[in-house]
């Protein structure tokens, strides 16, 4: 692919609009803030898969980033796009995550649609107040909670960054239902009732709402249009996403002894072989004949990220030429005058696997699934994760006032509205810190709905900030209980 199908630099801006940097391009300049941001370093203390103190080598949040970006800048160069953009998104692309893994997101997301049942006042939420879900809260996170400039919110990036953010996962809990056909509000949702609490009752929820996040869609947009400012960069951090994934369920399936070697070459070889080069078979051919688990690791890491990465490369090359022929693209400058104009379905299936070899890597992630994340090890910490996160909410909304002095103000400017110009901690003198802290438990708090859902919100953003040792001994400092997470 010679043409460059890049993100037109032409329709690239920032909330708050900025002079030009003399060294960096704008996409440069996003990758940066991510990777000084408060939120990247913190990537480093969450889960990916299991929990802290399973193991020294499995991954976490942080490594996944970086592998992500990797897969992520080598697909953009073989397919003449930006490696710049391709990496800031890909840098940022889990900063909305949570403790704990997809199961801390899970909980906070059902809490903030009320399924947990914590408050009353949460009954008659509207769903313009509810969800939670990390992709979108990533935005949340960029766009104003992440504090790098005083006087505007957030770290101001570029609308393909964020888009590419938001977009790199699903922006709903909606599930596809292969026996109706359809979406499935909820999973645990049946004909209207909800069976999350052991006793089910009457679904107060049509679905699973993440409304609260629609503010920050007009950051992802061209200019004040209703045009997404989409990239075939952000496609590709997508699926980088899901081949690092592969790779590492893969590694961190060995070191913690739920799957075996020869298994997993029984599944690879089964699967993928129909598909295998002659450089792919000798290179499966030398894993084949390794026994030691440190030699085979790096080899079976190599050759599944190897294998993914080139069908995606090869065949998105292909389809991202038939596009450039089909709109008589011969030139940046082309792509950039029809770009407002082109389907956006058409150009995302341009990114992608080729079909068949689609279906098999499906098939090897729902083995993945199966083995790894289904397994007795990951269930049983997942579920402490979950237990944790609801013990701190609880905690935090039955006596706020054990909140910190910083969370107890971002909760303040939440219920004042306040986002630019916020007030923030060194704004307020020790005796007014006091009078918020002592207000927080008062009966006209406790009474103010308005405050209630300000303070939920509040809380889920604090947790969500949160490392897994943190969340971990903040329980314990609340309970006085250290949890058990091996085991």
């Amino acid at each position: 692919m010679k043409i460059s199908l890049a993100a037109p630099l032409q329709y690239a801006h920032r909330q708050l609009s900025e002079s030009l940097h003399e060294y960096r391009t704008e996409f440069e300049r996003d990758r940066d803030r991510i990777l000084y941001s408060k939120a990247f370093r913190r990537l480093s203390g969450k889960t990916q898969i299991f929990l802290p103190l399973s193991h020294d080598h499995v991954r976490n949040r942080l490594t996944h980033t970086l592998e992500v970006s990797q897969i992520a800048k080598v697909t953009a160069k073989n397919l003449n796009l930006n490696g710049d953009l391709a990496e800031a998104i890909a840098l940022g692309h889990d900063l909305g995550h949570t403790p704990f893994g997809h199961v801390g997101e899970r909980a906070l997301n059902l809490i903030s649609n009320n399924c947990a049942e914590l408050h009353p006042y949460f009954e008659v939420l509207d769903p313009s107040k509810k969800g939670f879900k990390h992709n979108l809260h990533g935005l949340r996170v960029i766009c104003h909670l992440e504090k790098a400039y005083r006087l505007q919110p957030g770290m101001n990036l570029t609308n393909f960054t964020l888009w590419g953010i938001k977009n790199h996962s699903k922006l709903s809990w909606d599930k596809y239902d292969p026996e109706s056909g359809k979406l499935s509000a909820c999973e645990y949702n049946q004909n209207g009732t909800c069976y999350f609490q052991l006793r089910p009752k009457p679904c107060i929820n049509n679905r699973l709402y993440v409304g609260f996040y629609d503010k920050y869609n007009q950051f992802t947009r061209i200019d004040q249009s209703k045009n997404e400012a989409w990239s075939f960069e952000g496609f590709i951090v997508a699926f980088a996403d899901e081949i690092a994934q592969r790779h590492h369920d893969v590694e961190d399936g060995l070191f913690m002894k739920i799957i075996s070697i020869e298994e997993l070459k029984d599944r690879i070889r089964d699967l993928f072989k129909k598909y295998f080069d002659d450089e792919d078979k000798a290179n499966f051919y030398k894993l084949s004949r390794e026994k030691d688990q440190g030699y085979f690791l790096p080899l079976i890491s190599r050759f599944i990220v190897n294998l993914l990465n080139k069908n995606l490369i090869n065949y998105s090359s292909e389809q991202l030429s038939k596009l450039a022929q089909l709109h008589s693209i011969s030139s940046s400058e082309d792509f950039c005058n029809i770009y407002n104009q082109l389907n956006y379905s058409e150009t995302k299936s341009c990114i992608a696997f080729e079909e068949e070899f689609d279906i098999s890597q499906k098939e090897f992630q729902k083995f993945l699934k199966n083995r790894i994340l289904n397994s007795y090890e990951v269930q049983r910490m997942d579920g402490r994760g979950t237990y944790i996160i609801r013990k701190l909410l609880k905690a935090y909304l039955t006596n706020p006032s054990q909140l910190s002095d910083p969370t107890l103000v971002a909760i303040e400017n939440i219920y004042r509205g306040r986002t630019t110009g916020r007030k923030a901690i060194y704004d307020y003198k020790e005796p007014e810190l006091g009078s918020l802290r002592n207000e927080v438990n008062s009966l006209s708090k406790k009474s103010d709905k308005a405050f209630q859902i300000s303070l939920l919100r509040g809380l889920c953003d604090h947790i969500a900030g949160m490392t897994d040792n943190f969340a971990i001994a903040e329980y314990k400092r609340l309970y006085g209980i250290d949890p058990v997470l091996i085991g």
